[in-house]
């Protein structure tokens, strides 16, 4: 009967470091998807960034145009 019980303590004590493994494993993988998304957020943030400082310059531009060719003075 010893012989039995060692051999279902062995078994479960595998199960159990297969779980921590599968864990592990997931824990990683959530880290990288939490990762991925905030980086995704910062480029997203960044790239609105520098494609509005051209627009705003433009416009700026175009906006002391129009003043100076209406003659209107701020």
């Amino acid at each position: 009967m010893k012989a039995g019980q060692a051999g279902l303590s062995k078994r479960i004590d595998d199960l159990n470091s297969r779980l921590d493994n599968m864990n592990n494993t997931m824990l990683a993988l959530f880290g990288a998807m939490i990762t991925l998304i905030v980086g995704i957020f910062a480029y997203i943030a960044w790239d609105r960034r520098t494609m509005m400082r051209p627009v705003l310059e433009r416009l700026d531009r175009l906006e002391k145009a129009v003043t100076s060719d209406l003659h209107i003075n701020k």
